[in-house]
């Protein structure tokens, strides 16, 4: 914003006045925005009575003002003179405007008050002129009464004063010409004016606003975070030492510092003085204050600012997420997120985010020159989602370049990153602290106190806060000339002062809270309004602040008269409470301020509404209108305007962005209980398809996958899919009693079924729910209850394909979430929810066979048979073989007819899936299809990432090399070995490319199987040197994996690290030797230990077999090693081990899960410490599984099982 001062005659100017306001800004405000920019006038005269200021009491309430606000719309200014010269004050007044104020000459005193604006602001430099406009007005005629000369005094300083000016100003100095209408008794020909200001303000400003244009939002708002340090940095100087000692550990090495403290202890004031400091030493210093902005209000804001800055910085391309095709709902794919994306399931925003960061920051150590700190203040003020409890923010590599310095209250506890044990404690300040501070103050105000008074400040209980200690020297400044009539009863003179101040400190209440709303109560009484302390009250109840016309909008919308004038004085009397912000709001400099208006607000729900009233009212595009609306329909309980707020503009991007953040922000704060609430009275509200969109997809987003966030998603889905239900109701007008989607197809191909079946089934699911915590469920079983009564009241209903699709969104969204939560229960969940989806993708592909829709269907299909796939057993690798298969007949059909690179890279997926269906079931045959399967993935694969070249599918021609290789090495012989080392050392090339070019996570990932691939490969040989390259292959995955296992701490990198621990002890053992048999027991050792964790957390079935592999792999190096207590140890994980193996063969019926308990059958048979029976026992059935799967497959390795079995049945024979 930018912020012109008006300079002007009090009397004669009220017409000039009145159309800068009501005609002139309005217009330019309008062009402005095409820049993305604003202006407003700073005329402290207009809308106030003139006729009190030219006095001696208006001169001294306006003149130190005007001159403060002249320096803070720098370098801007409008001067109007007409034939008046304005009042001269007398010279005491002057004196006391002009003290320590440069480039004024305290010998001149003899001037008016316009004149002594004009002189400071805009005659003392010609910085100042060129951007100060001038303007003479003359009229035709002689002047009416008011607009005449003063006198002859007065006539001849105007005419010096106009002189001076018109020798100055040059090309800025304009005349207009008027008339007096005596019938209208006002001025003719202000139009002339009006156009040539507007004109004139627009020609001084274009370049500026152009270059302003050009920047991002994010340097827009890195210029308000050095504004912010500045005006905290630059107030308080005191705990100096601090700063040094600070900046003295980042100088020797320590590359992150954690700062707590108490509210009010001056945390935000040291990281202020901390950045300034810093950057006067020369280092490249981001400074970031959580909460003062939009753009840092969570821990991905934290890191995006982070991102951005760095790729500005040195003009690097900028990392975005992959948009949506397109911008209306028909292109927005349900289920896309949800498992047919090529590998980025389980893969949040943040974790992308937090990638890029990593990679950024590895990048800028490398190649900057100089020293990076990041300087992240109030933590705690972040949205509190699991990012912020992890501190996510914070760059996981710090180095010599890129440092960190964070700061939080005592009273948060962050749960992870061990890097916090280099804390400093911001304590509470000692008695010549105190000292320092209050004088530090004083210095900045140019004030002084005695020493029994800053004793007695000093003394109070609330002195060890900083921000105390401001306030209450602040609470002094405001003494006036009530106070001073107190002094003079006292006798007058310095004792008699200091006595009134050492009564006003006694008279303040020692918490922090008290004391501001005790100063701002002094402070609106001395300056005899009401009026400025409600408006305090409306800048306490908003996020970031309000600019002076919103006030003056929603107090004018209340029948209060704004005086502008008045809040200025507040401002200014109050200078310590507020910040101005670069687009002219004003907020409170620290939130124990706001938290203490908040707390004494009489009725926050009805200032919620009449801020949001004047929201309403203003431009879509306002940023105080996107930011705050969905915040104050929060605060006022406004479900039904959220909904049509949020309805109205679903498709524009940049409004709908903030609303969802919002959204999403209120749902953690409230556990989504009024985000629920809204939803539940969807119906009676009207939402329509576009609010279920907005939840389905735009507050989705958002979302992270730490167990809170899912529980909150749990409640919010559920409601949406309620309503997405709901408003997806279809008629039937046949005998029948209803059909609705989400149940089975029971009759000429629609999906049938009745509510009081769809209610039960919801009252399963809401029950279920109801298991995590979330939801009690009878809201929802009353929307349900009240659907069933609709519908045997037989009422017709709409059909509407894109409900439909909301509602299978609903429901994927839904699914995920369980997915994510893990286990084989919540895997059971999402495959019923998954399940219901697929029913409506079949509908609305019947109803609308477009290809959009069809590709719907298509990852429905796929997101069961993935989870089939995840549950295992023979019936489930079964479904997921029938899903797989169907999805992968519309892929092909899709990819023949559009031939797009997108229908082509589900194509592969679908090749790959139903490869690994194939292969999951075991056997020569099924291994040969496999294979078939895969080749055609990469026959698609390899052209496409000739012609693409993106990453994206460079990934999937990676993943097609892995999985051939996979499945060679699984058929065995020399040719196939020889093909899968080829394949694999194509995948391994991609694999680094991608890692080094692109730097994710997932591409870290990949390559970490690569590695582990071509360490296979090696090993498989079984020469010494190949054994040596294996060891070396399995190091670098085994390095990668523990990183992301650190960064990510979730289930399935916890068990990719587990597979590496289980590699490298493998290698170990075949290298031989006690301390390659020690080693390799310490791998398995780590490997069982991961393996007990995640098979409690999650008990699947893949968990379970991954628990027993580790404990048989424990077995066998104890074996080895060969002591007593190694082979007893042995035995019992042998044990363990077989009994997980027995009840999977039992349940799963697989190649796979059986060929697993002949292992574990054989491991126990042959250990000495089995009885003989049980041995026998144990071989014979090792023969029976061993003859069966031999029956099945005519697998050599099962006809080498039984020779081995009934070998050693004979041997056993004597000790039976």
């Amino acid at each position: 914003m930018k912020n012109i001062f008006v300079s002007s005659t009090f009397r004669d100017m009220h017409e000039e006045r009145d159309i800068l306001h009501e005609r002139v800004m309005p217009e330019l405000n309008e062009y402005a925005a095409g820049y993305g920019e604003s202006v407003s006038f700073c005329d402290l005269r207009w809308g106030v009575n003139t006729e009190d200021l030219e006095s001696e009491e208006g001169s001294r309430k306006v003149l130190s003002v005007c001159l403060d606000e002249i320096d803070r719309c720098r370098p801007y200014m409008l001067v109007i003179l007409g034939e008046r010269y304005g009042w001269i004050p007398e010279p005491e007044t002057m004196l006391a405007a002009e003290e320590g104020r440069e480039g004024l000459d305290p010998d001149d005193l003899e001037k008016s008050v316009t004149a002594l604006e004009i002189e400071y602001g805009a005659l003392r430099g010609k910085g100042q002129l060129s951007r100060t406009l001038f303007y003479f007005r003359e009229f035709e005629g002689p002047a009416p009464e008011g607009y005449g000369q003063e006198d002859a005094l007065h006539a001849e300083k105007l005419s010096e004063l106009k002189a001076r000016i018109r020798k100055l100003a040059g090309e800025n100095l304009h005349t207009y010409t008027v008339s007096w209408d005596s019938e209208k008794q006002a001025l003719k020909g202000m139009e002339q004016f009006a156009a040539q200001v507007t004109e004139d303000v627009k020609k001084l400003m274009e370049a500026e606003w152009k270059a302003y244009a050009d920047l991002s939002p994010y340097e827009k708002d890195r210029r308000f975070q050095w504004d912010y340090a500045r005006q905290k940095g630059e107030q308080f100087r005191a705990r100096e030492d601090l700063v040094e000692e600070y900046i003295e550990k980042l100088n020797h090495g320590q590359k992150l510092l954690a700062l707590t403290g108490p509210a009010g202890s001056g945390k935000s004031t040291l990281m202020a003085r901390l950045a300034l400091q810093l950057r006067n030493a020369g280092k490249e210093v981001l400074p970031v204050f959580c909460g003062s902005t939009v753009f840092c209000r969570n821990a991905l804001d934290i890191i995006r600012y982070i991102v951005r800055y760095i790729e500005d910085r040195f003009s690097l391309p900028h990392f975005e997420e992959k948009a949506d095709e397109g911008s209306s709902e028909m292109n927005r794919t349900p289920g896309a997120g949800a498992g047919n994306d090529g590998g980025e399931q389980g893969r949040t925003k943040i974790d992308r985010w937090t990638d890029r960061m990593k990679d950024l920051c590895a990048w800028y150590t490398e190649k900057a020159e100089k020293e990076l700190v990041i300087l992240v203040d109030a933590a705690d003020q972040l949205t509190a989602d699991e990012a912020r409890e992890r501190l996510r923010f914070i760059p996981p590599d710090l180095s010599d370049k890129v440092k960190a310095v964070c700061s939080f209250l005592d009273t948060f506890h962050p749960e992870y990153y061990s890097g916090l044990e280099v804390t400093e404690t911001v304590l509470p300040l000692e008695e010549t602290d105190k000292r320092e501070v209050v004088k530090g103050i004083l210095s900045f105000l140019r004030r002084e106190l005695s020493e029994p008074v800053i004793d007695r400040i000093v003394g109070k209980k609330g002195a060890a806060s900083p921000l105390y200690l401001s306030l209450t020297v602040q609470r002094l400044v405001m003494m006036d000339k009530s106070d001073f009539e107190k002094i003079v009863e006292q006798g007058d003179g310095i004792d008699a002062i200091t006595a009134r101040q050492l009564e006003v400190v006694d008279s303040l209440p020692e918490n922090l809270d008290e004391l501001c709303m005790d100063i701002v109560h002094a402070a609106s009484g001395k300056l005899g309004g009401y009026l400025a302390e409600l408006a305090a009250q409306y800048i306490a109840l908003s996020r970031y602040g309000l600019r002076e016309k919103d006030l003056e909008g929603i107090l004018t919308a209340r029948g209060l008269e704004w005086n502008s004038l008045d809040f200025t004085l507040f401002i200014r009397y109050m200078k310590s409470f507020f910040l101005l912000r670069d687009d002219g709001r004003w907020d409170f400099t620290h939130r124990s301020i706001r938290e203490g208006f908040r707390k004494h607000s009489a009725d926050a729900k009805k200032l919620h509404r009449e801020i949001l009233e004047y929201l309403k009212k203003l431009d879509v595009r306002d940023e105080m209108r996107v930011g705050e609306t969905v915040y104050h329909c929060y605060g006022a309980d406004d479900k039904e305007y959220f909904i049509r707020y949020v309805s109205e503009y679903e498709y524009q991007k940049n409004i709908i962005g903030p609303a969802a953040k919002t959204a999403y922000e209120i749902s953690l704060q409230d556990g989504g209980e009024w985000l629920c609430g809204a939803v539940r009275r969807g119906e009676e509200l009207q939402a329509d398809r576009k609010f279920t969109a907005f939840l389905i997809f735009d507050v989705k987003e958002n979302f992270s996958n730490s167990r809170k966030e899912l529980e909150i998603q749990l409640k919010v889905f559920s409601a949406a899919a309620d309503l997405a239900y709901i408003q997806a109701e279809i008629q039937n007008d046949s005998a029948d009693p209803g059909s609705l989607p989400g149940l089975k197809k029971k009759r000429n191909n629609e999906i049938g079924g009745n509510y009081q079946e769809l209610y039960e089934v919801y009252k399963k699911t809401i029950n279920d729910i109801s298991g995590t915590g979330c939801s009690d469920g009878r809201e929802l079983c009353e929307v349900y209850e009240k659907a069933l009564r609709r519908q045997q009241e037989n009422r017709e209903t709409k059909r509407d394909v894109i409900s439909l699709c909301n509602l299978g969104v609903s429901y994927d969204n839904i699914a995920q979430v369980y997915v994510e939560l893990g286990g084989a229960d919540n895997l059971q969940k999402a495959l019923e929810i998954y399940e219901r989806s697929l029913r409506i993708a079949e509908f609305t592909a019947e109803k609308d066979p477009s290809e959009e829709r069809k590709r719907e269907l298509s990852i429905s299909y796929n997101n069961v048979g993935r989870i089939c796939q995840k549950l295992g057993g023979e019936q489930n690798f079964r479904k997921a073989y029938e899903m797989y298969e169907k999805g992968l007949r519309i892929a092909e059909a899709l990819a023949e007819k559009q031939g797009t690179a997108e229908s082509l890279e589900d194509l592969v997926i679908s090749f790959h899936r139903m490869g690994d269906v194939y292969s999951n079931l075991g056997g020569e045959k099924e291994f040969q299809t496999a294979q078939e399967m895969y080749e055609k993935a990469l026959h698609i694969a390899e052209p496409l990432a000739a012609r693409v070249k993106t990453a994206r599918v460079w990934r999937l021609l990676s993943i097609s090399y892995n999985k051939v290789g996979e499945i060679c090495e699984k058929r065995g012989g020399a040719e196939n070995f020889r093909r899968a080392y080829e394949m694999y050392e194509n995948g391994l090339r991609i694999a680094e490319f991608l890692a080094r070019e692109a730097g994710t996570a997932e591409y870290l990932k990949e390559l970490s199987f690569s590695y582990m691939r071509m360490g296979g490969a090696y090993e498989k040989s079984g020469r010494a040197e190949d054994l040596q390259k294996a060891y070396v292959m399995y190091e670098k995955s085994l390095e990668i994996r523990q990183m992301l296992a650190e960064n990510q701490k979730n289930a399935e990198s916890q068990r990719e690290l587990l597979m590496s621990y289980s590699l490298m002890g493998d290698i170990c053992g075949k290298t031989g030797g006690a301390a390659n048999f020690q080693k390799a027991r310490q791998m398995y050792e780590k490997s069982v230990q991961l393996a007990e964790m995640l098979a409690a957390k999650l008990g699947t079935e893949e968990s379970l077999r991954d628990l027993s592999v580790s404990w048989t792999k424990m077995a066998e190096i104890c074996e080895k090693q060969g002591g007593q207590e190694d082979l007893k140890l042995a035995w019992e994980l042998y044990n363990r081990s077989l009994i997980i193996q027995s009840e999977l063969a039992e349940k799963q019926k697989s190649i796979q899960s059986y060929t697993d308990q002949i292992i574990g059958l054989y491991h126990v048979a042959c250990h000495p410490m089995t009885e003989p029976g049980v041995s026998r026992q144990y071989l014979e059935q090792m023969c029976s599984i061993s003859e069966m799967l031999y029956r099945q497959t005519q697998s050599p390795r099962y006809r080498q099982f039984i020779e081995i079995a009934k070998a050693m049945l004979a041997e056993l024979q004597p000790y039976l």
